[in-house]
């Protein structure tokens, strides 16, 4: 891919989650749980997003399998609209966000998509282990 539509997409990522939070925020002030919630779940959706395009969780990035991190997106991003971002859905939906993470690791893993030594499947396992700690964190605070 271009350098430039890259840093193009990642800006238009970044802004549409400032704008998301920032629309949000108007909904709910005064919540400060709700908007800690939403932030951490925000920065981890981009980082995801990020580490996944630049680098890639399942092996490297041009492994075919690390589409399979943007369904787990999409579980959040369909959950999301579905609980219209009430708490308590909020909450819901990024505990089957971290369950979907999970889930797509090991399909990864025992699949033999995730890299085909060891190390690439401790990496998988680490960078799970890091980005559904941080669902369940925001999902503790909604």
């Amino acid at each position: 891919m271009n350098i430039l539509f890259e840093f193009l997409l990642l800006g238009a990522i970044a802004g549409a989650c400032v704008f998301a939070f920032l629309f949000l925020k108007t909904r709910m002030p005064g919540n400060t749980p709700y908007l800690v919630g939403l932030a951490v779940a925000l920065v981890t959706a981009f980082l995801l997003f990020w580490v996944n395009g630049a680098v890639g969780i399942l092996g490297s990035a041009d492994n075919k399998a690390n589409l399979l991190i943007f369904g787990v997106l999409a579980v959040g991003l369909a959950g999301a609209r579905i609980v219209r971002f009430k708490p308590r859905g909020m909450a819901h939906t990024l505990f089957a966000t971290a369950s979907s993470q999970v889930f797509v690791a090991l399909v990864a893993v025992l699949g033999g998509l995730g890299g085909s030594d060891a190390a690439g499947s401790r990496n998988v396992f680490i960078l799970t282990a890091f980005y559904t700690t941080l669902w369940l964190a925001s999902a503790v605070l909604f």
